[in-house]
Formats: structure tokens, sequence, C-alpha cells
């Protein structure tokens, strides 16, 4: 590179990756943890908790093994998901079983004369017994993960590794249980197995057996009791919020500003400072790196209305204010407020192009229609608009118009032309040269071509009054002036025309903050369908 050239790196996910990691190492490493010692405490038996802890490494390496030969790589959600208990469970009913099996020979035959038989076949008898239950068990729950291997599009990215790093673990876990378990087993219980007086266990049982007592000799009160609970647990089911995903705290915001569609790159740069300077004034922002008439992906294009902002922030640890992201967030909502015909919307920088791979929009969420017309489009996107203001945490709510491009339009009347003798061709030519301009001969220089363009002077076009006095000539050599034959005026005419599945869309998007996920779609279905008609053709669709 020249020497005066120096690259200046303004993003870099290095830090995240890297606190990702940890954050994942040490929850697995926790959990690992917890298990083992949870396993120490119950079975009371060092060798029983090795035999059953070990499944645990052996069978996330078998997963990786096999998604590293598929191809495939772990991701946060797949590693973040697994479930110790359902990995271990089998390995824990076998060596259970294998264990007090062996700790009940040793006491009928004393354990001198245990310590000297050979255990093999009653350790493959006992093994072969608890596998088919196992091997049962198991089977259900990896069936239990087959809608998610159908999965498709951005969808199957996220989860496909999800399914198949839990579906090889159990997998792995099975074949575990099954082979190595009983192997391990016939050599660790070899000796002196014998069942140990687990205080714990004696403590509960002092309390489960009772209380089982009393449920079987009253089975209707049991009964009752039972329905009573999980009634006011359906109820109460009610009032929890439920989430999609839980959100990953990238470190840093994405924000998107969607100005009118008629701005000019002036204007649009006017602004853009602007909003630059509200997110500088935060302390917890380290940089701010902004993009006009573009998106952060190239091959998306969009207007001069389209500003995009990655707002860097310093590490939550280093922030001098005790203030979470969410209220950080909604301090640039209050210092933004103040632009009027701007809609802002937040998010991360992964987060939004996953979301905007999912939605089909820029925005988290999005309620779509389908139709024909842009007018009948417009008209019912305002009416869904006006009903999701109204939805408790709806927030960053705007609309991707397609109409709002100044727009002259020129309206021939086929019955006046014909009553003053003029032909379409002839008018429509006056209108192209005075306007748009046209070609009328061609220039050469060397070997290129151009086109010589006619075109009127910008004072005799620059207004609907001066665009009407433009004279067309009629069939009898006359002229007449344009507004005689035509309807003229200024519409918003199309801006942009979106499309998916052959069809044409509009579509609002908002994001949702200080209100679970669930109840807040729920609530804006309802509303929305409640107000919202369409007509015959028109389809709406909803993507999160």
């Amino acid at each position: 590179m020249p020497q005066d050239v120096k690259i200046k790196v303004f993003y870099d996910r290095t830090e995240l990756n890297n606190h990702t990691l940890h954050t994942v190492g040490e929850n697995v490493a926790l959990g690992i943890t917890l298990v083992t010692v949870i396993l120490l405490i119950f079975l009371a038996d060092w060798r029983t908790t090795v035999t059953v802890a070990l499944i645990i490494p052996l069978a996330l390496l078998f997963a990786f093994i096999l998604m590293r030969a598929k191809g495939m790589t772990a991701n946060l959600l797949s590693i973040g998901t697994i479930d110790f208990g359902i990995i271990i469970d089998g390995a824990v009913v076998m060596v259970e079983g294998l264990f007090v099996m062996l700790a009940h020979w040793a006491e009928k035959e004393g354990m001198e004369n245990f310590n000297k038989r050979a255990k093999l076949s009653r350790i493959l008898k006992t093994a072969v017994e608890m596998g088919k239950s196992i091997f049962t068990s198991k089977l259900i729950i990896i069936t239990a993960l087959l809608p998610i291997f159908a999965f498709q599009k951005v969808e199957g990215k996220l989860f496909s590794p999800l399914a198949f790093t839990i579906g090889f673990a159990l997998l792995g876990a099975l074949l575990l249980s099954l082979t190595f378990v009983p192997v391990l087993s016939s050599i660790l219980l070899n000796k002196n197995v014998r069942e140990r007086h687990n205080p714990l266990i004696v403590w509960l049982n002092k309390g489960y057996a009772p209380l089982l007592d009393h449920v079987m000799k009253h089975p209707k009160r049991a009964m009752i009791t039972g329905v009573t609970a999980l009634t006011i647990a359906l109820g109460a089911f009610h009032f929890v919020g439920s989430e999609f995903l839980p959100q990953l705290n990238e470190g840093s915001i994405y924000v998107r500003a969607s100005m009118p569609l008629s701005i000019s790159l002036e204007d649009s740069y006017h602004f853009t400072r602007k909003f630059r300077q509200v997110f500088e004034q935060f302390p917890e922002v380290r940089g701010v790196i902004s993009q006009t008439g573009r998106p952060n992906d190239g091959t998306d294009p969009t207007g001069f209305f389209n500003q995009e902002f990655f707002v860097d922030l310093y590490p939550a640890d280093e922030w001098k204010r005790a203030i979470t992201k969410d209220q950080l967030i909604a301090e640039m909502q209050a210092k933004l407020a103040g632009f009027r015909g701007v809609d802002f919307g937040f998010s991360q920088p992964i987060s939004d192009n996953v979301a905007e791979a999912v939605s089909g929009v820029k925005g988290s969420m999005a309620v779509k229609i389908q139709g024909d017309d842009l007018a009948v489009l417009d008209k019912k996107i305002t009416e869904v608009f006006n009903v999701l203001k109204t939805v408790k945490g709806v927030e960053d709510l705007g609309v991707f118009r397609n109409l709002g491009q100044p727009e002259l339009r020129i309206t021939l009347n086929p019955d006046k032309m014909a009553q003053y003798g003029i032909d379409a061709a002839d008018a429509n030519a006056v209108i192209e040269m005075a306007i748009g301009g046209k070609a009328v001969s061609q220039v050469y220089e060397g070997e290129k071509k151009f086109d010589l363009r006619l075109r009127y002077e910008q004072p005799f076009r620059s207004s609907i009054e001066q665009i009407g006095n433009l004279q067309v000539p009629t069939l009898n050599g006359g002229k007449i002036p344009l507004k005689q034959i035509a309807t003229i005026s200024n519409v918003a005419g199309p801006a942009f025309i979106y499309r998916e599945d052959n069809a044409r869309f509009i579509a609002a998007k908002f994001s949702v903050r200080g209100r679970d996920l669930g109840s807040t779609i729920a609530d804006a279905q309802q509303k929305v369908n409640a107000v919202v008609k369409l007509p015959k053709g028109y389809e709406m669709e909803r993507r999160i």
C-alpha cells in the first residue's frame, strides 16, 4: 500500500467472538461440573460418578466428529442449548442398574466370594435388559428433533446445527450407554460393590414416603389437587411472557434512519451529520460510522433517504453511568424524537442482517400486504401503521412506502385531441422534447458516438403553468396549448415497487422493546385483524 494510505478497522468481531467463546466455555464447564457434583451426591460412589460423567465429553466429541464429517460447524445456539441431563440419563439408568445388581449379589454371596467371581455374564445380561428401555427413550427424544431438521432458508441455517448437534450427541450417548458404560463398569465395579448409607436420600424419603402413603389412601383428593394445580398453572401461563430467542448483546448498536423518499443527497448528508452528532454526545459511544444512500450490503440498492449508522460502544464494564443498553437506546430515541418525519430503527449488526433475511425488509419484524394496486396497498398499510401505534411494546415503527416520488403526470384527453385534430404521437413528441429531451442527430468523436439531444431551456419547463403552455401542432397546421388537451398535475408516484413471490407488496416494520415478544405479537395481530379489512385479492402476512 502507498505510504499515505492507512487502514483503520471500525468493526472487529474478534472481541465479540472471544467473549462469546468464553461465555459458552464457562457455561459448558459449569454444567459438567454441576452435573458431576449432583451425580456424586446421589450415586454416592466415585466409580459410578466417573463412568457417567465421562459420557458428556465423549458424546460431545462424537457429535463434533459427525458434524465435521457432514461439513457443519456448531454455533452459539447449538452449544448453548445442550442439556447434559438428557445426554447422561441413559448412562445413569445403566450404571445404577448394574450397581444395584452387583451390590445385591455381593450382599448375598459375601464380599470375599463376590470379589473372586467373574461378573461379565451377569453384567451383559443386565445391560441387555436395560438397554431396550434406554434405546426406546433415546429414540423418542431424537424423534422430537425431526421438525427442526425440516426448517428451510434462514431458519434452517440458524437451527439445523442445533438439531444436528443435539441429535448426534444423543446418538453418541446412546451408543456409549450400551457399550462403553457396561465395559467400564465391569472394570471399575469388579470388587467391593456395596450400597452406602446416603443421608440426603434418607432425608428426602422421610418427607416423600408419608406423602406417598397419604396420596395412595386418598386417590380422589390427590386427583382433585393435581387437576387444580394444573388448571392454575395453565391459567398463569397466559400472564408469563414468551420470547422466540434470547437477545445476544453484540456490544454495539446499528441504527437505520428512513427519511422522505424525495430527499436530495445534499439534505440527506446534512441530516447525517446531525444524527452523528446526537450519537456522539453519549459517553458510552466509542465511534460512529455512517452510510448514506446504500445499506451495508452493497447488493441491495436504495436511495438517499436511507441512512445507516454503526454506533460502536465501549465495553459495558467501562461505562461511567449505571445504565443498561436498552436505557441507552431509549435516551437516543428521546434525542432523535425532534427530527420529524424520520423513522429510526435500532438493532445490532449481526441481528440486523439475520432479521432482514428472515423478514425480507429492513426491520426486525414486519407486516406485509400483497396486492396489485399501489394506492390500495398504501392505504391499507397506513391503517396497519395506525393500529400498531397503539400496541404497547412496539417501537421503531415505520412503513416502506411504494409511493412518494414526486412525479409530473400528464394525462392526454382523447376526446379533446380529436376535437382539435391532434395526433397522440405529435403531442408525445412535444412533451418528450420539451421536458426530457429528444435525440435529433448524432455526434462523432473518433470512434465514439453520442446523441445530440434537443431540449427546452429551464425557464420554459420549470412549472406546471409553463408546461401547460407548450404548443402542440394540429393536423391543419395550427397550434394548441398542451393544457387544452391534457390534465397536468404533480402527484406522488411509485418510488419503489417491492415484489415477493411474484406479487407486489408493501410492509410496515417494527421492533419490540419493554415487553415480551409473544404477547406483543399476539396483541398486535388481534388489533390489526379487528380493524384492517382487505379487499378481495389482497393478503396480509406477518414476518418475525
